[in-house]
């Protein structure tokens, strides 16, 4: 599993009610959202959103409001041109004090149609604007991480697939170290947030 489905699953509780996902893609959270309990949906701009999709604009989201349990939003913020009325709609459709799980790059490479890049303040100041509350912010994925998943993609690319985990783990655990006691590191690709 890559590791942004791993760290957005990391931070889903099982539950019994919907789930959005955000710009979902093809729907690969489909099956780990519904182990955890949900009905799932998925909205995104594709052609083809997947067996449990739906193809919609997250500015104009077609669903009554607090019709939702959780929203995932798993590498999709940054590919929406108006995050301020994207996020609107999030809350409109989540249910009150229902969880959002948020993974957004920072430190990494421009992908074909990405518009923004966020920064911790930036994060609590659009999702603050339209009444979350932000319940933590992460950068689990360090320097060591990013080397971690590019001697991943070597690996498969050789047929070493099966050193993924002990690589990935290692690399975490470098990422740990480096940022014990607290610190918040200087070096993140990406951040996990939970907002309600």
């Amino acid at each position: 599993m890559a590791s942004d489905a791993k760290f957005v699953l990391s931070r889903v509780p099982t539950g019994s009610g919907r789930v959005l996902d955000a710009g979902g893609g093809r729907g690969r959270l489909c099956g780990p959202l519904e182990a955890r309990g949900y009905r799932y949906t998925n909205v995104d701009v594709t052609d083809d959103p997947g067996p449990r999709g739906l193809r919609a604009d997250i500015h104009h989201l077609p669903f009554a409001d607090a019709s939702f349990d959780l929203v995932v939003s798993s590498d999709s913020l940054e590919h929406f041109a108006d995050p301020d009325r994207a996020v609107a709609e999030l809350r409109r459709v989540l249910a009150n004090d229902a969880p959002m799980v948020i993974w957004v790059p920072f430190l990494h490479p421009f992908h074909g149609d990405d518009y923004y890049r966020y920064t911790p303040l930036g994060l609590e100041r659009l999702l603050g604007d339209h009444g979350f509350s932000i319940r933590s912010i992460e950068a689990p994925l360090g320097a060591a991480s990013v080397v971690g998943q590019i001697l991943v993609e070597a690996a498969r690319r050789i047929g070493l697939g099966r050193l993924e985990g002990a690589i990935e783990r290692s690399a975490e655990a470098v990422d740990r170290s480096v940022n014990r006691g607290g610190r918040r590191m200087g070096f993140a690709t990406h951040f996990l947030v939970v907002a309600s």
